[in-house]
């Protein structure tokens, strides 16, 4: 099944990143994966889901800012990929 739109929720902390999508069809995480510290990783993760969600996947991250500002933020950015910085009020 192809998706339009996938969101990646980024736990971001100083030694690693926890990662899932989620899609507003399934209602539920899914494919939780726990990476080292660094962009690159986020961008592999980004590759290998689209086995699962098809080629067209529009991926959206979010991460509240913490230990790397927005540093991360800029990273995927400059990678094209679109990334939200959210308020921890906003997570449900």
């Amino acid at each position: 099944m192809n998706y339009n739109t996938v969101y990646v929720g980024m736990d971001v902390h100083k030694k690693s990143f926890s990662l899932c999508c989620y899609t507003n069809e399934k209602e539920q995480a899914e494919y939780l994966q726990k990476m080292e510290l660094h962009y690159s990783k986020i961008l592999n993760y980004l590759e290998a889901m689209r086995f699962h969600y098809g080629d067209d996947v529009l991926f959206i991250c979010g991460y509240e800012t913490g230990c790397l500002g927005y540093t991360l933020y800029h990273d995927l950015m400059g990678h094209n990929v679109k990334c939200i910085i959210l308020a921890p009020t906003t997570i449900p």
